[in-house]
């Protein structure tokens, strides 16, 4: 064991004295700013999806919506055929990533449904960003560098393109929570537990 510590620690104390400033920055999350709040829709997936339906006809740009897992993708585009989602994953292929992708960047795909890499695609016009079960632990990113939380991102692109979010859920994150409390907002009565 001592060995390995002497083999590794001078490597970590190098990089240490190269980036002190990236190692000392606090982890925080973004700051809204500006009176930007996301919009927080709690309710079971029926209701959500009547909410995600609402939300594409008064839209006017493109709509990203974000869902945790793959499965999720295909439940989602079936409830959603009618907008003609366009659907981005991780198995597409490469010939199939570069045509959505211009597709995209060009403004013809205006309903989007992906995964938390879809977060990176190029927008024509994003006027919506819907991330659904906002709570799933599958939106942080723990298996690539740097890690991210695609709320965090999905906020901060919402701000870039002036576009509205919303957060859908059948049950309040923390992060919902704390943003509700900055806004001097607070959940219903009915979702907390009685005493």
């Amino acid at each position: 064991l001592g060995n390995i510590i002497k083999w590794f620690l001078p490597k970590l104390s190098n990089k240490i004295k190269r980036y002190p400033k990236i190692l000392n920055t606090p982890n925080t999350r973004p700051h809204l700013g500006n009176g930007y709040t996301p919009n927080i829709f709690l309710g079971s997936f029926k209701h959500r999806i009547l909410q995600y339906k609402k939300i594409i006809q008064d839209t006017t740009g493109q709509v990203l919506i974000l869902v945790p897992y793959t499965i999720s993708l295909q439940i989602l585009a079936q409830e959603l055929a009618e907008y003609h989602p366009t659907i981005i994953h991780s198995q597409l292929t490469t010939t199939e990533q570069r045509r959505l992708w211009s597709e995209i960047k060009s403004g013809e795909r205006t309903c989007i449904i992906g995964t938390r890499s879809s977060l990176f695609l190029p927008f024509h016009h994003l006027s919506h960003i819907i991330i659904e079960d906002e709570p799933a632990e599958a939106y942080y990113s723990t298996d690539t560098k740097p890690q991210y939380h695609s709320s965090h991102i999905a906020i901060e692109l919402a701000k870039v393109y002036q576009a509205s979010i919303t957060l859908g859920s059948h049950i309040p994150s923390i992060f919902s929570i704390s943003v509700l409390e900055e806004a001097g907002l607070s959940l219903p009565a009915e979702l907390y537990p009685e005493p």
